[in-house]
């Protein structure tokens, strides 16, 4: 599946977890982003904050496949908001 305007931010999360999982990089889904999926929307976040100690010149070619770039201390995917498809660097 690729990573569309359509996508939700739970089926992006959930590419994302499997991305960095093929790529053996253990990370969690924190902040605002998980709050909005366990929470059925009821918080409203646009962008998904994974932790982890893996450094980014791991994870960048693991998400690279999703259309993910490096922005900053973030990774984005380009011509999208990126306050709505955004991963944070922790």
């Amino acid at each position: 599946m690729s990573i569309t305007k359509e996508t939700s931010l739970e089926e992006i999360a959930a590419l994302v977890s499997e991305a960095l999982e093929h790529a053996n990089i253990e990370a969690v889904l924190s902040g605002g982003g998980a709050v909005t999926l366990y929470s059925e929307n009821e918080y409203m976040s646009t962008n998904l904050d994974f932790i982890t100690t893996e450094r980014k010149k791991r994870i960048t070619p693991a998400v690279a496949k999703l259309g993910f770039i490096p922005a900053g201390e973030s990774m984005c995917i380009p011509n999208h908001d990126p306050s709505s498809n955004s991963l944070a660097d922790h």
